[in-house]
């Protein structure tokens, strides 16, 4: 029964003032936060306030700021600020904006009555786990933040489940109709955040190892901050967000977009293969393989072809990844790209109209060209390059003139099937220049199978693709995938990380037997988990190991601050030392005075040194270092000189990171530092908060190598050990009712259920692995990402039209006249 108009007037007012105070509190925090921001209030109030400002005037502008903005907004390193990151002042900053702009809009989007229940549930059993967290909660002083072994951490673990919940009035405010601005604006906002995300990655590894060195021990980070203790951030990003990419580049009728979605693609594709994660590796098929399903699925209009169709298409695929990693280990880079090549020539004859008027001229021009070709690679240096090149050439202008003209329609076939037997034979001189007679065989493999999809595209009725966005789109990112994918899986490293899976297998599997030992048997903690963030501080006091991990604490002793360092003792011997580092700026060969003051509780070693990093995993470093035995008992003080020769070298894409680097190597001990100094020639010091007054202000911290005392790696096991049954339960429950949701529109060509899917299923793979709710920029984006399909469009009566079947309100409106 419908209510009285005063009724909904006065519920109206009620909900506009609870808006207005969820926007008050947002702002107040945001402002007390920036007002003790680390560099100050100035340049992160400026941003937030023409954030503000642009959302004040486009309310909807957070669907594409957020997943744009999220993944890179993260400046720990430098700040030392990692319970609350820069992306939350932007979350903030939304809500308060939002919730005082959208309160007198009526939703056009509402939860269905049975997902209403299921969030109502799981806000509850959240809440449930974060005060069992947060027991025993002490006073707050310089160390609740600046460590992952405090209660403190309950609240950071949190935020992420918070900030979801808080973006839900905003989202079923979001226009459904005439455009729905998911669609709009969240689509293309994942794929640019995937962007950022992956440029971050690149330059990582530019500045570092270098775009082309699979073989070092170096795996990136991007601007995931959370992993300098390890985990599977970036990996887990990287899957959620790829596939939204790819569903633009398939969709989008707008050339600029779909390249700039393409690009995306291949950026976010990179970054996968250089975390180099085996599992990543099988979320990352996993993830394409459900956006190709999708697409394949929907390849011509008005046309659905059954499932053999996409399975042979998919089946193609896999033979040809499978010649091109054979081509790659014998002919090597240059013999790929020849290869890649070839299939594309095959790609677009297999699917052009030949003519039999064409046949005299194809071949008059293909014996010459061919004529050439052998000449040049006989007496010529390089001369197969040259020859391959004009190839190409050839090839490409043909394509682009049969596209772009249709006067010269004819002419450009033509030119474009000349090259064709070029292509081939400069594949085989290429490949025999480069590996010699041994990539021969490789090479004429994949001039077979090249005929052979030919062929079978000319003989299939209907063929598998056609000469249309629908079949290119999806040929371009598998052939992206496929030249990034092969040189990296091929490598020593990748196979060396293959040929230890069984023991590291045993030793994770003996890690998640430790976990599930350090959870309590009683009924609260089966129920609701040992508490958000609790794990890091269990495996502290009560791992089965006695292992004690690297300590770092910030400390006031009379008022004065400090740092306490702390030694580790891991089971396999030394282990992996915790560092404590600052990132510092000077010039390249300059002569600097290091100063500082530490006492032990025993004898102990600390080091300090200087070293180009990013954030972990140490590059260069100064010859110079600081070896203190530090005795027991008083203050001693301790200085020395370093040269800065050969770092924050100045190169064209910028300075590297130089962090100024603490650590105690000797394990059972602790070393307290105060004071710390970099004084230049100048007599200015480089340092800030040395005396630790401001606690872990600017000052961060890595471990590079052994990550198990601060995850679970395994997403079930880590929502079980913190959030219990009900946790692990409702996540689990939620997660398919959103997956189903999305598969089901997702057959009716909606490309943001297609990405969303595949997304979800990516990072449930990489999730087999790592914890990943542990951070919160992931939670938030995974729980926004499942709580999306659980609204239906409001209809204009107020009504609720489902949106499961797009169409269905247009039909019932026809049979309705």
């Amino acid at each position: 029964m419908s209510r009285e108009p005063g009724e909904r007037r006065r519920a109206g007012a009620a909900r506009l003032l609870v808006f207005r105070a969820v926007a008050i509190a947002a702002a107040a925090a945001l402002a007390a936060l920036v007002a003790r921001y680390p560099p100050g209030a100035a340049i992160a109030g400026a941003a937030l306030f023409a954030y503000a400002a642009a959302l004040w005037v486009k309310p909807h502008l957070w669907l594409l700021a957020v997943p744009a903005l999220l993944p890179v907004l993260d400046f720990s390193p430098w700040t030392g600020w990692f319970y609350v990151r820069e992306g939350d002042f932007l979350v903030l900053a939304t809500v308060a904006v939002g919730y005082w702009r959208l309160a007198p809009l009526a939703p056009q989007r509402r939860l269905a009555a049975g997902a209403a229940v299921l969030l109502a549930l799981f806000a509850g059993a959240t809440l449930a786990s974060a005060y069992r967290g947060l027991e025993g909660l002490p006073a707050v002083d310089v160390n609740s933040f600046a460590s992952y072994q405090t209660p403190y951490n309950a609240a950071r673990v949190l935020v992420g489940y918070l900030g979801a919940f808080l973006l839900l009035p905003l989202l079923a405010r979001a226009p459904a109709a005439p455009r729905d601005a998911l669609r709009e604006t969240f689509l293309p906002g994942m794929a640019v955040g995937l962007g950022l995300a992956a440029f971050a990655v690149l330059w990582e590894r530019l500045a570092f190892p270098g775009l082309m060195d699979f073989s070092s021990e170096y795996r990136a980070t991007g601007s995931f901050s959370d992993m300098h203790t390890g985990g599977a951030a970036l990996d887990g990003y990287l899957v959620l967000a790829l596939p939204f990419a790819a569903a633009i580049a398939l969709q989008s009728r707008r050339t600029a977009a779909a390249a700039a979605a393409v690009l995306a693609f291949g950026l976010g594709t990179y970054g996968v293969l250089v975390t180099f994660t085996r599992s990543t590796y099988l979320a990352y098929g996993v993830a394409l393989a459900v956006v190709l399903w999708f697409a394949l699925s929907r390849a011509r209009s008005g046309d659905r072809p059954g499932p053999a169709r996409v399975v042979a298409a998919l089946l193609a695929l896999a033979i040809v990844s499978y010649v091109a990693v054979r081509v790659f280990a014998t002919g090597g880079y240059r013999t790929l790209a020849a290869a890649l090549g070839v299939f594309a020539g095959a790609f677009y004859a297999g699917a052009i109209d030949w003519r039999d008027r064409f046949r005299p001229m194809l071949a008059g021009a293909a014996l010459l060209a061919a004529a050439v070709m052998v000449a040049a690679a006989a007496w010529v240096p390089k001369g197969a390059y040259a020859g391959y090149a004009g190839a190409l050439g050839l090839f490409a202008c043909g394509v682009l003139v049969h596209w772009r003209s249709d006067r010269y329609r004819r002419a450009g076939i033509a030119a474009a099937l000349a090259s064709l037997p070029l292509l081939c034979l400069g594949a085989v001189l290429i490949a025999r220049h480069w590996g010699g007679h041994a990539a021969l065989p490789d090479a004429l493999l994949a001039l077979a199978v090249a005929g052979c999809l030919v062929g079978l595209n000319r003989w299939a009725a209907p063929p598998l693709w056609r000469l249309g966005k629908a079949s290119i789109v999806p040929a371009v990112l598998a052939a992206a995938a496929l030249a990034l994918f092969v040189p990296v899986a091929s490598n020593a490293y990748v196979k060396s990380r293959f040929a230890t899976l069984a023991q590291d297998f045993s030793e994770r599997l003996l890690h998640w037997r430790g976990v599930v030992s350090m959870i309590d048997r009683d009924p609260g903690t089966a129920a609701f988990g040992m508490g958000l963030g609790a794990f890091p501080r269990a495996y502290f006091w009560r791992n089965p190991q006695g292992e004690i991990p690297g300590v770092q604490l910030y400390r006031r002793d009379g008022g004065n601050g400090l740092l306490r360092l702390g030694g580790p003792r891991y089971r396999l011997g030394y282990g992996e030392v915790l560092r404590a580092f600052q990132i510092v700026e000077f010039a390249p060969d300059g002569v600097y005075r290091l100063s500082l003051d530490a006492r032990s509780n025993a004898k102990s070693r600390l080091v300090v040194i200087l070293c180009e990093k990013w954030l972990i995993y140490p590059a260069g470093c100064t010859h110079e270092r600081l070896d203190a035995d530090v005795e027991a008992g008083a203050w001693r003080h301790y200085e020395r000189k370093f040269v800065s020769r050969g770092l924050a070298v100045p190169h064209w894409f910028g300075a590297r990171p130089v962090h100024l680097l603490l650590a105690v190597e000797t394990a059972r001990t602790y070393v307290e530092v105060d004071n710390v100094a970099l004084l230049d020639a100048a007599g200015r010091n480089l340092v800030r908060n040395g005396g630790f007054d401001d606690g872990s202000a600017w000052w961060f911290f890595s471990s590079d190598h052994h990550h198990l005392p601060w995850h679970a790696k395994n997403l079930e096991l880590h929502l079980l050990f913190e959030q219990g049954l009900a946790g692990l339960v409702l996540v689990a429950v939620l997660t398919m009712v959103a997956m189903w949701r999305y598969a089901r529109r997702a057959r009716d060509a909606d490309p943001l259920a297609a990405a969303a899917l595949a997304g979800l299923a990516g990072f449930l793979v990489v999730g087999l692995f790592d914890s990943l709710l542990d951070v919160t920029r992931l939670t938030l984006l995974f729980c926004v990402i499942v709580f999306l399909p659980l609204f239906e469009a409001v209809a204009p009566d107020g009504e609720r039209e489902a949106r499961a079947v797009p169409g269905a309100a247009s039909a019932s409106a026809r049979r309705s006249r």
